[in-house]
């Protein structure tokens, strides 16, 4: 506990966050590339969709060029998309979903990666959002209004499957 308060420190998380997006995009893409994980990566991402048509993206903090993206992350090994999308969400946003509340959108790949990311809908309303050592903002924003700065990917799975 004491570990995860000192992780999620606002100025570890900027200090870490600042020194990440200094360094060369060359030394970023190495040490990445390197960085220990299974041959084939498996993630889960959440449409979450607002009572008022709009969809819910969190700013994430390591991302650099395009910060704006969908809740989720990375399955644990042995953990099936759709536990991984619930621990996700909870560790997230604070939020409990009911396995039945997850709607299969898509399934895809990332030209030539090796992993697939498994899309899901859901409806909610996300009233304040934890804060995460991930991301620093978050916001609602209609479909036809999304950031600039968001994974083109993500931009069109999201004008495809937010509505439903």
């Amino acid at each position: 506990m004491i570990l995860r308060s000192i992780l999620d420190s606002p100025v570890l998380v900027r200090a870490v966050a600042a020194g990440w997006a200094r360094l060369p995009v060359r030394v970023r893409k190495f040490v990445m590339l390197r960085y220990p994980r299974p041959a084939f990566r498996v993630g889960v991402l959440a449409i979450v969709a607002s009572p008022d048509g709009g969809v819910l993206l969190l700013r994430h903090r390591f991302r650099s060029g395009k910060p704006w993206g969908l809740p989720g992350g990375w399955l644990e090994p042995g953990e099936g998309p759709v536990d991984g999308m619930r621990r996700e969400l909870k560790e997230e946003l604070d939020i409990d979903v009911d396995a039945d509340a997850l709607d299969l959108v898509t399934v895809t790949g990332r030209g030539g990666r090796p992993h697939v990311e498994i899309f899901y809908r859901l409806h909610a309303a996300v009233e304040a959002v934890p804060p995460n050592a991930e991301f620093d903002e978050h916001a609602v924003f209609a479909v036809d209004a999304l950031p600039r700065g968001m994974l083109e990917l993500h931009r069109r799975i999201v004008q495809e499957h937010a509505a439903g």
